[in-house]
Order: structure tokens, then sequence, then C-alpha cells
């Protein structure tokens, strides 16, 4: 594997670099059109591609056409999913992308006489890619896994705009049973890096399986630890999150850089493998930072989530994953760049990306449609758990996808630290290494460690709101609640305490109170639940109307109303908290 700077093979033909406004180190925000297939691949020894060709046609031909409607400054298809039809088309109709755009276009296999047709037949493009690798293999069936870099630059002598077309080739075979691909297909050598004619951001793309490569190691490339990374990894991967594949990130936000990220794009889930239906049940596309400046209000996590894009906190590596919903969908995502070195210090910081719009196939008009909202899967997770009740204070609408997050964080007992509802402080927010989630909220990770941690939490949420406030004692701090209170949520940002109650009285007139089913424990296990809580509660006495509950051999028991603190403040009443109902 050789990492190729771009100007090695641009300036030879008397080109510069080009302007890629994604690559520039400003404050300006770039749109980045994400296409996140599904549908039937078929593999062959001479061929991974799709097994629809016409409807492939369809779906690829009208998303570029969204990407040059929009003139987004980015657009990306994952491996193996375009087809080279397409591309064709694209040449021969001069739709393509403008002057500082750059579309990343995962191909179909290709075999090396049928790319060396096509290179030949539209010499108006500048074709870059191993010529070498094409000419020994003319004479056989073998097929190349190959990626396409579209974008204008410009020629050194008279400043004439030419289009490029950058064909780099897998240089790794993927694992697993199928020997398809290791069989059959034709390694490639040249990892491209594209940089700006001026001082820029890098870029490069990985082949799925190219991060399995032994001679991988982008870190040591010159200046690295310096110069800002966009990276692109596509891949059609039914485990894109296996460590294997995600070395290379580990290793990247392992250290304190923050001016690389990651742009993963895979097919949705639920893809026909020739006659294996629902080969995959992940999707995986994500979008991996370090940028400290963040915007994490609840607002824009909440409008994210409903346009398919769900915010986790990477704490292993002090990092961020943003997930795009597993299904088929097309992305319009405007985000800030890996760098912004060149801007004035007084512009916004890197506050993450958001998606525009996001639009879904429609098989009777053969058209991409917007969408409002997607699918997360929490509906289904909650009508899926038998047993312990509704869980209509969840599903009903009335709570937003964060502080349902944070319902059922205090409910169960992980609300015990410091500025506990804070998003990058919420324990269901944490993924780890493998790309394993906890949001409850966002429920299509089909790991089953982590499943079973979101249905665990959700039957002690649901026991609570169902079983315990309706038929368990009540103890005398709360007694009053009894028969007339309901598990609810209505945390006031001004009020930080606000965020730590969740039962309250059906007609508001008795002061709400804090409330917890840890499941299966033992006293010492509440008591120490309960101390963290009341610690929650620093300027007030609303630590006496807290209530952990737990289940014993025996049966329900709780523990409350620990012995008053020297350092307690006793001047403010329990109804003082009812502020936060109005």
């Amino acid at each position: 594997m050789d990492f190729v700077l771009i100007e090695e093979k641009l300036n030879p033909k008397g080109l510069s670099n080009p302007t890629l406004e994604v690559l520039n180190l400003d404050a300006n925000l770039y749109n980045a059109l994400l296409f996140q297939p599904v549908g039937k691949i078929e593999c062959s020894n001479q061929c991974i591609r799709n097994a629809d060709k016409k409807l492939a046609k369809k779906k690829f031909n009208a998303f570029f056409d969204i990407a040059i409607e929009n003139n987004v400054e980015l657009a990306v298809t994952p491996e193996y999913s375009c087809p080279w039809s397409v591309i064709e088309k694209l040449i021969d109709e001069n739709r393509l992308p403008r002057e500082s755009k750059l579309w990343i276009v995962g191909c179909e296999s290709i075999q090396a006489q049928q790319l060396s047709d096509i290179i030949n037949d539209h010499d108006e493009i500048v074709w870059i890619c191993n010529e070498g690798k094409i000419r020994q293999n003319l004479n056989n069936d073998r097929f190349f896994n190959p990626v396409c870099y579209l974008f204008k630059t410009r020629t050194l002598s008279t400043n004439k705009l030419r289009t490029i077309a950058i064909v780099q080739f897998k240089t790794h075979f993927m694992g697993g049973n199928n020997s398809w691909e290791r069989d059959n297909y034709i390694e490639g050598q040249n990892i491209y890096i594209l940089k700006n004619q001026n001082t820029s951001s890098r870029l490069l793309t990985f082949i799925c399986s190219d991060t399995l490569n032994h001679n991988l190691n982008i870190q040591d490339q010159q200046d690295f630890a310096i110069d800002p990374y966009l990276i692109v990894h596509i891949q059609l991967n039914r485990e894109p999150f296996h460590a294997d594949f995600g070395s290379y990130r580990c290793d990247i936000f392992s250290k304190k850089q923050d001016n690389k990220e990651i742009l993963c794009l895979n097919w949705g889930r639920n893809i026909q493998m020739n006659d294996t239906p629902n080969w995959n049940n992940y999707g995986g596309s994500a979008i991996f930072t370090k940028s400290t400046k963040l915007d994490l209000i609840d607002e824009k996590i909440n409008t994210n989530h409903d346009k398919g894009l769900y915010y986790t906190r990477w704490e292993e590596k002090k990092s961020n994953i943003y997930f795009l919903n597993f299904d088929e969908y097309i992305f319009c995502i405007r985000n800030t760049k890996p760098s912004q070195a060149e801007a004035h210090g007084s512009m916004p910081g890197r506050t993450g990306p958001e998606p525009l719009f996001i639009k879904s196939w429609d098989y009777t008009s053969h058209m991409w449609i917007e969408k409002s909202d997607v699918n997360d899967g929490f509906i289904e997770l909650c009508q899926s758990i038998e047993g312990v009740g509704d869980f209509n204070t969840l599903i009903n609408g009335e709570l937003s996808h964060v502080n349902i997050e944070r319902l059922i964080a205090l409910s169960v007992g992980e609300a015990v630290e410091k500025e506990w509802y804070l998003v990058s402080n919420n324990k269901f927010f944490i993924t780890d290494d493998r790309g394993s989630n906890k949001r409850i909220t966002f429920a299509q990770d089909p790991c089953l460690d982590t499943n079973g941690i979101r249905r665990r939490n959700l039957i002690r949420y649901a026991t609570l709101a169902n079983h315990i406030i309706e038929q368990e004692d009540f103890p005398d701090v709360i007694a009053k609640l009894k028969g007339n209170c309901r598990i609810s949520y209505c945390p006031n940002e001004n009020i930080a305490t606000s965020y730590n109650l969740n039962l309250f009285s059906n007609d508001d007139e008795i002061p709400p109170a804090t409330v917890v089913y840890k499941g299966e424990d033992d006293i010492n296990g509440a008591n120490e639940t309960y101390e963290k809580i009341a610690n929650l509660f620093p300027e007030s006495q609303n630590w006496a109307r807290i209530v952990v509950w737990y289940r014993d051999a025996v049966g329900y028991k709780n523990v409350t109303g620990r012995k008053p603190k020297i350092a307690d403040n006793s001047s403010q009443s329990f109804n003082s908290i009812n502020t936060v109902r109005k």
C-alpha cells in the first residue's frame, strides 16, 4: 500500500491541485450528500454488483440529480454501489460536479478490459489510476473494487478547467466465509491523498477492508500529527464496527489531535446477498469527531434525531460519534470542517453535523421523496416488551428524545453524577470502542449486550411506573402522593434540580419527588444510590423526598430519609421546587 499525494499525478499532466471547498481551512459550512442504499447484491467469480440493474440506475441517477441541484460540496456512495453505466451517463451528459465540489463514488466491481474501454471512450476526462494494474489484467475475468473521485481543477499553463476522475482500487480483500473477493479481485496499491492548491485539510478514502492491510499506518505519513484530515471510509460490511476494521479510528482518536474527522458510509441494513435475505442487520454509517465545540443543546440533538442522526459520546477516546439511521436514505448533512485554522477567531467553532433533509425512495413515483422524520426503532422496542404494563408516557410524543433518556436514567438509578442530565454526561449517550451505543431511543443497534441493557432498563422503568407506584406501599416522606401521582418529567433548564424529579401529583398540589427502581439489588446498593441522588440537591431539603426501591428474594423494599447533615440548607422548603411545574 502506497499513499500518493495527488500533485504527484496532477502536476506531470500540467494540472494544478484543485480548490475543494470541503478542504478549506475556514469556518464555512459544507453540505455532504450521503447515499446509504439497500437492495439485492449479486456476488460471483466475475462481479459484485446490484442484482436489479434497472432499479439501481434509477436510484443513482436521481441521487446525482440531487447532488447537482443542491450543488453540494461533497457527495459519497458506499463500496460496490454505483453502476458504471451511471458514471458514463454523467460524463456523456456533462452532469458532473462543479468547480470546488467533490464526488466520492463507490462503484460496482469492474473488470480491467471494461474499465480500459470506459477510459478510452471518454478522453474528455483526465483519468488517473494505476494503469499498470489495468494492462496486466486485460486478458482475465478478475475484477477491481474501485472508488472514483470526480472533481474539477485547472491547467497550470492556461488556467483551463478540466474534469478529473481518479480511480482507486481496493488494496485488501474482505474476510469471512465468502471467498468471491479474495479469489477474484485485483489487488490495488495506491491510496490517493487529496489536498488543495493552497494550504488545506487533506482527504483520503479507505475501501472497507483496506483497513485490514498490514501495511496501513496512516500515522506514519509525514506531518500527519499536524495536518488536518477528513477520512472517508466506504463499506459493504455486515460488521462495520468490528475491532479489525475500526482499529485505525481508535489509533487516531486516542491522540489529543482534534483536527481529524472520519466519515464512514456503509450500505443500509437488511441487504439480500445472492439468495441470503437480511444478510446484515447493521447500517453502521457514522461521523466521528473530536471537536470540543459541538452544539449539544437539546433542540439540536432532538432535531438531528428526527432526521436520522443520533449523537453519542465516545468516552474512551474523549470523542464523539454521530450514527446515521440504519435504513435506506439519502442524507444531506451540513457540517463544520475538520479544521478552521485560517478562520477569524471570532467565528463559530466546529459545532458538528446537522441534517438539512433526508429522502427515501418511493417505488410508485420512482423518485426520492423528502421525509420529515425517520423510524428510530424505539416504539417497536417498547411494544415488544410484555408483562410490565404500557410505555405511554414515553411514546405518546409529549417527551423529547433527550428527555426520555433522562427520565429513564433517573428512574433506574443511573442519574447519580453532577450534571448527569447533560448529553455529554448521561450514561445512555456513551458508546464504546466497538461502536455499541446505549442510547435508549435509538434502538436499531443489534448488539446483544447493549440491546439487553436497553431492554432491562425499560423493564425497570415500566415496573416503577406501572407497578410500584400503583401497588406498593409508600414510605411516610411521600405518603401523600399515594393514589394521586404519576411518573412524569418536565425539567426546567433554569432550575438544575428539576432534572432530578420524576414523581408528580395528578393535581400538582403536592410537591414532586424522586423515585427509583434498581431491580434486583440489596439494601447496600440501594443506600449507595440514595446517597448519590441526595447529593444532587445541594441547595434544598428535597433529598428527604427520594425513595429508592429494589427487589430481593422476599419482595420489593425501599430506602429513604437519610439523617439531616449540618451543611443542608434548611431555609428552602420542599414546596419551592413546585416552581418547575409553572
